[in-house]
């Protein structure tokens, strides 16, 4: 009787009982949760209180470097870089409307052997093959930007 009693009693404590990990943060507060998800993004944790919390790819980043492995600095930086490039997308709409305006405007500025004309054809090509580049350097640089990540975090779980 007193086995049966040992073991449920055992078993109930086991039960409620979560595994919990440390997450030390860059101003020294130590997080004591259990980690649910790691992403090359962000880093997924519950705490005591069952609501879900994350930490950003900046601070991810942070306590990366701090390991001081030459390997995982040099992905981290890296993949901070490719996130440098990333905005360049925003180029790609003006850009883009600007070419259809002035090859719109050489077709309705006058007969087609106009040499003004054909400037502003070669411009508006231009302008639309670059804002084609820059999405294509934009989505390029969000996937070197993951792939480092997910290489310095994979280094990261099998070093330490």
């Amino acid at each position: 009787m007193k086995k049966i009693l040992f073991l449920s009693l055992f078993s109930f404590f086991v039960s409620t009982c979560f595994a919990q990990d440390s997450i030390f943060k860059r101003n020294n507060d130590i997080i004591v949760a259990a980690i649910i998800e790691v992403t090359p993004i962000e880093i997924k944790y519950k705490k005591h209180n069952f609501q879900d919390y994350k930490i950003g790819q900046r601070q991810m980043q942070s306590i990366l470097m701090q390991t001081k492995d030459k390997k995982i600095m040099q992905l981290i930086v890296e993949a901070q870089k490719a996130r440098k490039r990333e905005p360049i997308f925003i180029a790609t709409f003006p850009l883009a409307i600007g070419g259809l305006y002035l090859i719109y405007f050489a077709s309705s500025y006058g007969n087609r052997n106009n040499s003004d004309s054909d400037i502003y054809y070669a411009i508006g090509g231009f302008a639309i093959a670059a804002a084609i580049a820059c999405s294509i350097v934009s989505i390029d640089s969000k996937h070197k930007k993951m792939n480092a990540n997910s290489a310095a975090i994979k280094l990261y779980n099998h070093n330490f």
